[in-house]
């Protein structure tokens, strides 16, 4: 079930501390208890400052400065003598005044050695922190949602060194993601305005992997229109969800339990296949397999797989070319001529893999 807007988090929250009620945790606009102390003594001040002003000047018909500068004596209590003699009701008045000075003196003290012992302060350090690490992201992934299958898609992204963005609803698991050094966000992933968070506009790949298939269709429907370039890649619960996630705008559609059975049968018949690829795939061995693309005007733009010296030069087979118009070839012969907007898929050495990627583009 999609939470209602009123119930979505304020966009670029990181966490707020463990005091923080439920209505707050749950309230886009809520600020933290702390500012909102601060914040009411501030205007409480400048309340009091007001109506002592105006009390002097129609109490003893002063004028505004020096009503304003009594007022601003008087609830200091800084000792100095009166601005002018006072009559007994502006004697009353002043009494008044000073136990308001006095009394919102020690309420400000309280709320500002609570708001660097209770965590908020941390909190908006935490914060700015972490918005100024996402501004610097590029070219990262964006996970949509972090429960088992968000869990695994980080602790991959974190091992082959990918940047990442994660968001997620519960702040909880945002705290121990931002605890551990993870870019994260609370919030509702089809918000667009959490998505700019995230960076989406620098993006490489979005992944909706939220545990609902309707929270994908909306999560994928808001990444394709703010990013029609963006590579989506969605988790599907239920088979029957896959056509609509992507006619969503899913460029690819996981079923975790129709993958999960493809792998247990492959594993059984083909174990070698499959302790292949886990080993290279997974970068376990300093070989891996990339996708390369040929940018427009590159070196290798029209040349052949073997004035490329692919194998020579590069040490890398390529398992096939997919063409810019979409087709695959697979194994390639030597005398394949690669254009603009072609993609190499090459298995090899991860380092002789970086340097053909930068001579591709």
């Amino acid at each position: 079930m999609i939470p209602s807007r009123k119930h979505r988090r304020r966009v670029g929250d990181v966490v707020a501390p463990k005091h923080r009620s439920g209505r707050d945790r749950h309230n886009r606009n809520a600020w933290p208890p702390g500012v909102r102390r601060i914040v009411s003594i501030i205007l409480g001040t400048w309340i009091i400052v007001t109506i002592g002003t105006l009390g002097y000047v129609l109490i003893e018909h002063w004028d505004v400065v020096d009503a304003l500068y009594m007022t601003v004596i008087t609830l200091t209590t800084v000792g100095y003598g009166e601005v002018r003699p006072l009559s007994e009701v502006g004697r009353i008045f002043t009494t008044l005044l000073i136990v308001a000075g006095v009394g919102m003196l020690a309420y400000a003290a309280s709320v500002v050695g609570a708001f660097f012992l209770d965590g908020t302060f941390t909190f908006f350090l935490r914060r700015r922190r972490l918005n100024k690490r996402i501004a610097k992201l590029d070219q990262h992934c964006i996970v949509c949602g972090y429960g088992r299958t968000g869990r695994q898609v980080v602790t991959v992204l974190e091992a082959r060194g990918i940047p990442f963005v994660v968001i997620d609803q519960i702040p909880e698991k945002v705290e121990s993601l931002f605890a551990d050094g993870a870019a994260a966000i609370v919030g509702n992933a089809h918000d667009n305005e959490v998505l700019e968070e995230a960076g989406i506009a620098r993006a490489q790949a979005l992944i909706a992997c939220a545990s609902d298939d309707a929270e994908n269709v909306f999560i994928t429907l808001s990444a394709r229109s703010m990013r029609p370039d963006l590579n989506i890649v969605a988790r599907a619960e239920d088979q029957a969800s896959e056509p609509k996630l992507r006619r969503a705008g899913a460029a690819q559609v996981v079923t975790p339990y129709v993958f999960a059975g493809d792998r247990l049968v492959a594993a059984a018949y083909r174990p070698s296949v499959i302790e292949f690829f886990d080993t290279h795939i997974r970068g376990l061995s300093g070989y891996d397999i990339r996708e390369i693309s040929v940018k427009e005007g590159a070196s290798v733009e029209n040349r052949t797989l073997a004035e490329i010296q692919i194998r020579p030069d590069f040490q890398t087979t390529v398992l096939a070319i997919r063409r810019a118009d979409g087709t695959f070839l697979p194994n390639p012969s030597s005398d394949a001529r690669l254009g603009p907007g072609d993609t190499l898929l090459g298995f090899g050495p991860v380092d002789k893999l970086e340097q053909l990627e930068r001579t591709c583009q």
